[in-house]
């Protein structure tokens, strides 16, 4: 197996260097493999370039706090409407639920949470606003009560 990294800037224009072998261009440099190392070789390019456009993005709930009241408001376990709440310490997450069972959660990755007791997974929507468990429940941020218009009397 031959696996040759050079920098790019040494090959002058119209060099038959690459004929010798698969050539990748990464960056400022220039891999030349056999074919079978340059399969492997665009795969963790390939993977690399992946991850780190997902980890750039905003689909992370790790950058979303998610502490705070929620409320169920389709396929709840309490009367629709009622309350839950999330404590946010990093990855980790406290959660009790609207019929007020408490468990421990985690972020297992960005936008998606597992909930222990519960044994489910949910996904996190990018702007941490929605919550949907694999249940079908769905658990939405509160809309803020306007304070009561004041009399001029």
């Amino acid at each position: 197996m031959v696996l040759i990294l050079i920098n790019a800037h040494h090959l002058h224009q119209g060099s038959d260097f690459c004929e010798t072998g698969a050539c990748l261009i990464i960056g400022q440099s220039l891999v030349v493999a056999k074919e079978g190392i340059m399969k492997v070789v665009r795969t963790v390019v390939g993977a690399i370039a992946l991850l780190a456009t997902f980890a750039a993005s905003g689909a992370s709930a790790q950058g979303v706090n998610l502490s705070g009241p929620w409320q169920c408001v389709a396929q709840c376990l309490a009367p629709q409407g009622s309350f839950a709440y999330i404590t946010q310490y990093g990855w980790d997450l406290n959660l009790v639920n609207e019929a007020g069972v408490p468990s421990r959660a985690w972020i297992d990755y960005p936008g998606h949470i597992w909930v222990q007791r519960a044994n489910q997974g949910a996904i996190c929507s990018p702007d941490g606003f929605t919550i949907q468990f694999d249940s079908g429940t769905v658990w939405q941020r509160p809309q803020p009560v306007p304070p009561p218009l004041r009399s001029r009397g």
